[in-house]
């Protein structure tokens, strides 16, 4: 069985590279330090997930994600308001720090989202973060969660927290953290433990929300809805 860890135990061995297990406000997650690869790697193993999927992160507050992300005047304006909160919102990297995260949480992308009016891709192409063409850029997900104890995790560790529900893909994913320590995980990828927060209510998972300049559209419905495509 995993162990449990206290919440200085999950900080050290989230700066030693290690997988822990912790709350949210929508289910466990596995976590890591975004920033390193192997990590980011592991945890894709863990998950049994797609080499083409990339995996979300949760930051400490706007001031942290405003470091990793572009955030246009509609991407604060949807930050104000559902963060701290389960809204990731896929945004464009700031291209100055692209290199301090790991590949397995950067995704390329077209940089217009479906539906963007011709009429936009002009002046979304004086944007700093790849041109309008439909050519690849590098997004990154990431939300501010409104579970303390993941908050305070990526606050201590100083840099996004990879955060991916605590279940291999396709399945449930788990809200008491006894089941997740007595579930069979592959022996070969090291688990540090478990930072429990108690059981937690079944919540559904975070909406995920991609925005570009003035225009968005729904990755993934969850938690947070929008009715009508109005964002």
């Amino acid at each position: 069985m995993l162990a449990f860890l206290s919440f200085v135990e999950a900080v050290a061995a989230l700066k030693r590279g290690e997988i822990i297990f912790y709350p949210t406000e929508t289910s466990y997650a596995i976590g890591g330090d975004a920033a390193d690869s192997q990590t980011a790697a592991k945890i894709m193993l863990l998950k049994g997930r797609a080499v083409n999927k990339t995996l979300p992160a949760i930051v400490s507050s706007p001031a942290m994600a405003l470091r990793y992300a572009v955030f246009s005047k509609l991407a604060n304006r949807l930050a104000r308001t559902y963060w701290p909160g389960a809204l990731t919102l896929v945004l464009p990297v700031a291209s100055k720090l692209s290199g301090t995260l790991s590949h397995g949480v950067l995704r390329e992308e077209s940089l217009v989202p479906s539906g963007m009016p011709g009429a936009v891709i002009a002046e979304t192409a004086q944007a700093p973060y790849g041109d309008a063409e439909g050519s690849p850029a590098k997004f990154i997900a990431l939300r501010v969660s409104s579970h303390p104890v993941a908050r305070k995790l990526a606050e201590k560790l100083e840099r996004p927290l990879i955060s991916t529900s605590a279940n291999p893909s396709g399945l449930p994913p788990y809200f008491d953290p006894e089941k997740i320590a007595a579930a069979r995980w592959p022996s070969h990828i090291k688990i540090a433990g478990i930072l429990s927060g108690g059981v937690l209510p079944k919540n559904e998972p975070s909406t995920i929300l991609k925005v570009v300049g003035e225009f968005a559209e729904v990755v993934r419905k969850g938690a947070v809805a929008f009715k009508g495509g109005h964002f």
